[in-house]
């Protein structure tokens, strides 16, 4: 009955589009018939997906474990290219990517000297 909190307007109140009945609100962002945010804020940047460059990512944790379980040769003095990167199982290259960017995860644990070709 009307003492059980649930009577009459069954909690929703009077009137009001959260009274009626499917959906309460519009749509994400609806802000009641007020301009929504992301309406106000005016646009910046534009993503220039068809000619981004896409890298595949080489941690130098990653390169240290490949040279310390044998997997990638450095003998002294030698550069390591691409080849032997995607040889040794370091990087996994695909039509994709545009090449490898070295990122510096690990870089506190890496205490050998290594070439690595830039192209």
């Amino acid at each position: 009955g009307r003492g059980g909190g649930r009577g009459k307007t069954s909690g929703r109140g009077h009137k009001g589009a959260r009274a009626r009945k499917g959906k309460p609100i519009p749509y994400v962002g609806f802000e009641g018939g007020q301009t929504p945010l992301y309406r106000r804020i005016p646009k910046r940047g534009f993503r220039n997906t068809r000619f981004q460059y896409n890298y595949a990512e080489l941690n130098l944790d990653t390169l240290a474990h490949a040279v310390h379980t044998g997997r990638l040769e450095t003998p002294a003095g030698e550069e390591i290219g691409l080849k032997e990167l995607v040889d040794s199982g370091a990087v996994a290259l695909s039509m994709h990517h545009a090449g490898v960017k070295l990122l510096g995860k690990g870089a506190e644990g890496f205490d050998m000297p290594v070439n690595i070709a830039v192209s």
